[in-house]
């Protein structure tokens, strides 16, 4: 009997696919395409790469390393708590695609693997979002053509092939970085005009009346810091810039008469606009490192973060403007801000201590337990729930500050059973828009037998056109929410559905019940403190792994009623906003 011929494994990792390329394929290949290309027409079916490993704990101690053997002082520079939004985003995500292609070839011994991408890329994993596509306006083929690059090199046993495709213009290098400088720079300068503009129309706050600041960059940091520093003495807000999400008007808006408002004054803007402008040092030259995965190796380099952290000007300048408007308040003692992890986390907890006050930090989004260089950056980081305080007290490889749960930072209402649902409402994420539009389909069929109607929320960096088929379907059933605040929103509905979004938490807190909707492996790899364990008594009945589990779960209303409560206790553990407020008395502590 002869033997059966070895299989050619056809990975479809990035770049722009012609109808010429299919004439390439082969009856029998093994098909699979990266996470961020979108099946070709006319071919298939393919499997798509993951875009978590399986098992984190291996890079996140390789990546601690790395920082650790820089011998960099905590407070020496901002890459150095550059977290996992972006960088360590990208190394999860090739790590992810290299580890799930050495599973295939041992699984199915091909005798070659055929590699359709942009590229090969041989540069470090870039370090921010800028540069990759968790950033709409960044590159989409990066990423690819980095595991492309890799695995061209390291493959053995087999024959490799690479099929060359366009790539987009910001997987360019020696493109993509002057374009981010350009970009940033002119940001830059008109967030500065927007702040010298808004300080000649807003009268000015006595400074040597101020002992403590709440740092505001966005309406929501600011509907924070009015329900928690309302009618405190001696607190202002300084508005610093939005950069992306437009300027100080909605910010005003929502901080009302509870807080005062302050901008950043004339010289402070000149120092920082300046400190953006010119070349910055960078402390880790050269600094760089091969990480393993699944016996493949990809390149990190600290150089090459701080390169990019340096190339997006809005570091410095958000640096320097607060670093500098510090010291234009005589009196001050504390500082406080809403920033959770990143450089600006960094900026707003490590600068005022540096300059001897003490800061805070009060968890408004998500942190999820992911081992990142610093952690927190302020005195003291106020978690939003109690089982966050267990996740996130250990989670930094260095903690110049202490984790702790005092209680909700906002008011939390008891959830109860409604007699109808007559609003259901889908809040979307910026990735897997195919499933996302399935599950908006569903909550369309759902809501039309029971006599309700859906509105659909777009993430921040989502488009409705995945969802506009969806729509065009059930008429008048499903409508989109824009530019409504996100709090009232939650008020007119009886129902929120999310895959894996803190609104639940905001959700719960407003007495309304929730749905999890966790059906794809990248969905269920989240950690987070509202995606909880199956057990009825910490709310695990507020999640659905299936499309028919969506409409099982909202027919049964009492009991998701219930499992919704339960999820509430598990988070909340009892305590309300008294109890928080409280604990960050700042006439308690004289600061």
């Amino acid at each position: 009997m002869a033997a059966q011929a070895r299989p050619r494994l056809i990975l479809y990792l990035s770049g722009r696919w012609k109808r010429a390329h299919a004439d390439l394929l082969r009856a029998g290949d093994i098909l699979w395409r990266g996470p961020d290309t979108d099946a070709p027409p006319g071919t298939g079916p393919w499997q798509v790469l993951p875009r978590l490993p399986r098992d984190e704990a291996p890079l996140l101690s390789q990546y601690a390393a790395l920082w650790a053997s820089t011998g960099m002082s905590a407070g020496e520079d901002f890459a150095r708590a550059l977290a996992n939004k972006h960088y360590l985003y990208g190394v999860l995500a090739v790590a992810a695609q290299l580890e799930a292609v050495s599973r295939l070839i041992d699984e199915h011994q091909p005798a070659e693997v055929l590699i359709f991408s942009a590229g090969p890329s041989h540069e470090p994993v870039p370090a921010v979002g800028f540069a990759n596509s968790e950033s709409a306006t960044g590159s989409r083929d990066l990423i690819g053509a980095i595991v492309a690059g890799v695995l061209e090199g390291q493959i053995t046993g087999c024959k490799v092939r690479i099929e060359p495709l366009s790539g987009d213009l910001m997987m360019n290098l020696r493109i993509r970085r002057p374009l981010m400088r350009a970009a940033t720079t002119a940001l830059v300068g008109l967030s500065a005009l927007k702040l010298m503009a808004g300080r000649i129309t807003r009268r000015s706050v006595m400074r040597d009346a101020v002992r403590t600041l709440v740092f505001v960059r966005t309406r929501e940091h600011a509907r924070h810091c009015a329900r928690i520093f309302g009618g405190q003495e001696g607190v202002a807000a300084l508005i610093t810039p939005q950069f992306t999400q437009g300027g100080a008007r909605g910010i005003l808006d929502a901080l009302g008469d509870a807080v005062p408002a302050a901008f950043p004054s004339l010289a402070a803007t000149l120092k920082a606009l300046a400190a953006a402008l010119l070349p910055s040092r960078r402390s880790a030259p050269g600094a760089s490192a091969a990480m393993t995965c699944a016996g493949f190796t990809c390149r990190v380099s600290l150089d090459s973060v701080q390169r990019d952290l340096h190339a997006t000007r809005l570091f410095a300048f958000q640096r320097a403007l607060i670093s500098a408007s510090l010291r234009d308040y005589p009196d001050l003692r504390a500082c406080a801000g809403f920033e959770v992890q990143g450089p600006f986390a960094w900026i707003e907890g490590c600068e005022p201590r540096r300059l001897g006050l003490s800061s805070m930090t009060i968890q408004s989004v998500l942190v999820q337990g992911r081992s990142i260089p610093l952690f927190p950056c302020s005195d003291r980081f106020f978690v939003d729930s109690a089982p966050n305080a267990r996740l996130l007290a250990d989670v930094g490889a260095e903690a110049p500050g202490r984790v702790v749960y005092a209680g909700p930072p906002f008011a939390v209402r008891p959830v109860q059973a409604q007699a109808t649902i007559k609003r259901i409402g889908f809040f979307t994420q910026p990735y897997e828009h195919d499933l996302s539009a399935r599950v908006l389909e569903r909550l369309c069929e759902t809501a039309a037998r029971i006599g309700a109607e859906v509105v659909l929320r777009l993430h921040p960096r989502d488009t409705p056109a995945p969802y506009a088929a969806v729509m065009a379907r059930h008429g008048g059933l499903c409508t989109l929410s824009q530019g409504e605040p996100l709090s009232d929103l939650i008020a007119r509905l009886d129902l929120c559905v999310t895959r894996t979004s803190s609104v639940t938490k905001e959700a719960l807190a407003s007495g309304k019940m929730v749905l999890n909707v966790l059906i794809s492996d990248f969905d269920r790899a989240i950690s987070a403190d509202y995606l909880p364990g199956k057990g009825a008594a910490d709310g695990g009945g507020t999640i659905a792994r299936s499309l028919d589990e969506i409409g099982t779960r909202i027919m049964a209303r009492e009991q998701l009623a219930a499992d919704s409560a339960a999820l509430a206790q598990h988070l909340f553990a009892g305590l309300t906003l008294a109890d928080f407020l409280r604990e960050i008395d700042l006439s308690e502590s004289g600061t």
